[in-house]
């Protein structure tokens, strides 16, 4: 399991968007996106950069929370426009 932070840094905010690098990985065929309690900017920004990894086909939400799933792509799918101040990197998740 892996989660998102939102980044500010020039170096982490240099590589490719999050899902492109998801996708160009090919290592899954489908992302979910976990948020609860997160503030709506982050949760717009983790949203933006899992985009592109392929289309968003399913959502769920309560309040608080919601899960969105994403379906990989086969094709290269376009940067968030415009791009974002920051950006979203994968760090391991915590284990509890």
């Amino acid at each position: 399991m892996q989660a998102l932070e939102a980044a500010t840094s020039a170096p982490a905010c240099s590589r490719a968007p999050v899902g492109r690098q998801l996708r160009e990985a090919g290592r899954y065929p489908r992302v979910w996106l976990v948020t609860v309690h997160t503030p709506a900017p982050d949760a717009q920004l983790y949203r933006a950069q899992l985009a592109t990894f392929g289309p968003r086909v399913h959502t769920v939400g309560a309040v608080g929370a919601q899960v969105d799933l994403y379906e990989r792509s086969p094709a290269a799918m376009p940067a968030p426009v415009p791009p974002p101040r920051h950006c979203a990197r994968i760090v391991p998740a915590a284990r509890s």
